[in-house]
């Protein structure tokens, strides 16, 4: 039984051959002395690394405003958006969310647009919005409250940590009136 030689390639030999778009398949085949299935499968390598490629190098374009975009980001996102039109609708409904919150000051304008923006991601049908819809179903006394001072409780979750932090940083607490005098000194 004789063993024919496998010839190796470069990856540049690869993408040369695998996207001359002006010859046929059977043209590049005789042209390179490569069969037909080889190239086909080079061309289907190189597309599906093209599109790891770019969700990977979009990642940063879909959580930002699209206002904050670099004329590249806007490129990219342009050719993501037309790959995976899903991705569009999503993004664009979260824009919506972030819009709610940066333009309304009236809690009752800002419900209704709310119940709005919940009835445009319940058509979308996406399920990486059903966390988001469940923690807005369960807390939206509370996030509404943002809207009437516009501010969070991000100052108090600060300082959670740091009180958690400053307890771990002594092992736990055994004298409990000691350890509130020793936070008040100190952080206080």
């Amino acid at each position: 039984m004789i063993i024919a030689n496998r010839r190796k390639f470069s990856s540049a030999f690869k993408s040369q051959v695998a996207f001359k778009e002006k010859e046929t398949l059977s043209e590049l085949s005789q042209r390179f002395e490569v069969s037909q299935e080889i190239i086909t499968r080079w061309n289907g390598e190189f597309l599906s690394s093209l599109k790891v490629f770019l969700l990977a190098r979009s990642r940063h374009v879909v959580m930002t405003h699209f206002s904050k975009w670099t004329s590249s980001q806007k490129i990219r996102a342009e050719i993501l958006f037309e790959k995976y039109p899903k991705l569009k609708e999503a993004y664009d409904v979260s824009m919506k969310l972030t819009q709610i919150y940066n333009t309304n000051k009236d809690k009752g304008v800002a419900l209704t647009k709310l119940a709005l923006w919940y009835n445009s991601v319940e058509k979308l049908e996406c399920k990486f919005f059903n966390s988001v819809i469940q923690t807005m179903q369960n807390n939206y006394g509370t996030i509404l409250n943002y809207f009437d001072r516009k501010s969070t409780n991000a100052a108090a979750e600060s300082f959670n940590a740091k009180v958690k932090a400053f307890r771990a940083q002594f092992r736990g607490v055994r004298d409990i009136p000691f350890f509130i005098f020793r936070l008040n000194k100190i952080l206080g």
